[in-house]
């Protein structure tokens, strides 16, 4: 078992004042915009599958698992199915992320042997500033719940490396079914995890940690059976990019902003641990092995994972690779904690400075609320109302026509084709 004894309480007296800002400007960043955008194809799904009487149907001819269509639908029951109430949903759990990651930075610092100082605070103002993670809680996705039990995954797991207690390896293995139910490259988090266990731990250990993967991923077996395998043909969405050094250079703004020189420089800094002397001088340079295979690994597999299955299924996209996102704030973070006085407070507000100021990855849709409300002004009761749209799914204006015309009739040519095809050619006008 990874044991140190170095005290951690450096800065806790503020931590939670600091916090407590974090998560108010993690909520405003959020929620700013968060209707300004007209809903899309994918989150135009996510309305289609859990509004759809056969919901397990629809689901099962997607290419995800059925934890967040299952909250979804939960939650709309509850909210109503405005853009703000069903993008919400996606705001709660970017927002727990946020509390998350600082618990989680705590343990990455006991594992380094490292003094906490600011590095959890930092990880979670780093977090709370993230133009991916503002993006996609911004969204009717299941990407920020991803986010989320990566984080608690991670969370439970070094508590349990550290503490071998039963109910963290139960809170582990939970976390683990959660997220393979929610987004299948999750998969790659658990397997930086057993790359952790396999290198690092005594040989019970390792039974026992592998055991608990084990265990998790039986559990998707029987969607695995039933669904995965048919599944493949629908990854490709289009939006893939091809698996070449350009498509991921052109990501770096993405995840390291417009500063990426900068913040990139910040995550190297951090592989090794300063360790500081009473007069603030560098007296011993260690590298933490251990910490630097989990992060780096949590970062680098899920890229590493979907550039290779790229090459046989359309699948390297942005967006599905949000479960780095933590990482990447992580490893900024203990660059700056390796730095000392005016030097990491100038750096911290520089960064905070441009990421309150600049959003690096908007991205603009066609204004498929405007066309809504055009056709809303012009339907008339005892009219059918059609939707097609192509080569994509028409599930996004279904959605503004449910949402603006909710007496009309209303119709998909696509899914009314796909779903119902046997009363297709005598059922339209």
């Amino acid at each position: 078992m990874v044991k140190n004894h170095v005290s951690w309480r450096d800065g806790a007296s503020s931590s939670l004042f600091l916090l407590t800002i974090i998560f108010l400007l993690g909520f405003v960043a959020r929620l700013v915009n968060i209707t300004a955008e007209s809903v899309w194809v994918d989150e135009g799904f996510s309305y289609w599958a859990i509004r759809h009487d056969d919901m397990l149907r629809v689901i099962i001819n997607d290419v995800h698992p059925p934890i967040y269509f299952i909250g979804l639908r939960i939650w709309a029951g509850w909210t109503g199915i405005s853009e703000l109430a069903l993008r919400y949903f996606s705001l709660l759990p970017s927002l727990l992320s946020i509390a998350v990651i600082y618990r989680v930075a705590i343990e990455i610092q006991r594992l380094r042997g490292a003094s906490i100082g600011y590095v959890p605070v930092i990880a979670a103002l780093l977090l709370a500033l993230a133009d991916m993670e503002i993006y996609m809680s911004q969204t009717i996705r299941m990407y920020t719940w991803h986010v989320l039990w990566v984080l608690v995954s991670m969370w439970f797991f070094l508590r349990w490396v550290r503490l071998e207690r039963r109910h963290d390896l139960i809170g582990w293995t939970i976390a683990n079914i959660l997220l393979l139910y929610t987004q299948y490259l999750g998969l790659a988090t658990i397997g930086a995890q057993a790359l952790f266990i396999l290198l690092f731990m005594s040989n019970r250990q390792r039974l026992i940690g592998w055991g608990a993967i084990a265990l998790a991923c039986l559990t998707f077996v029987p969607w695995g059976l039933e669904v995965v395998a048919g599944q493949t043909a629908n990854v490709g969405t289009g939006f893939n990019v091809p698996s070449t050094l350009a498509s991921l250079w052109a990501w770096r703004i993405e995840w390291f902003t417009g500063q990426w020189a900068l913040t990139l420089l910040l995550a190297v800094f951090g592989i090794p641990v300063l360790i500081y002397s009473p007069t603030q001088q560098v007296k011993q340079v260690r590298f933490p092995h251990q910490s630097n295979v989990l992060v780096w690994g949590w970062l680098l597999l899920p890229v590493i994972g979907a550039y290779v299955l790229n090459f046989y299924t359309p699948i390297l996209m942005d967006y599905r690779l949000t479960q780095i996102t933590p990482a990447v704030a992580l490893l900024i973070a203990l660059g700056l904690g390796n730095l000392r006085g005016k030097m990491q407070a100038f750096l911290v507000i520089v960064i905070v400075v441009y990421g309150v100021t600049t959003y690096d990855t908007p991205r603009p849709r066609p204004p498929f609320r405007l066309i809504g409300q055009d056709v809303a002004h012009y339907a008339q009761e005892d009219e059918l109302t059609i939707a097609h749209i192509t080569p994509s799914g028409d599930w996004h204006m279904v959605y503004y026509y449910e949402l603006l015309m909710p007496e009309i009739k209303r119709e998909s040519l696509r899914q009314w084709q796909l779903e119902r095809p046997d009363s297709y050619q005598d059922g339209l006008p």
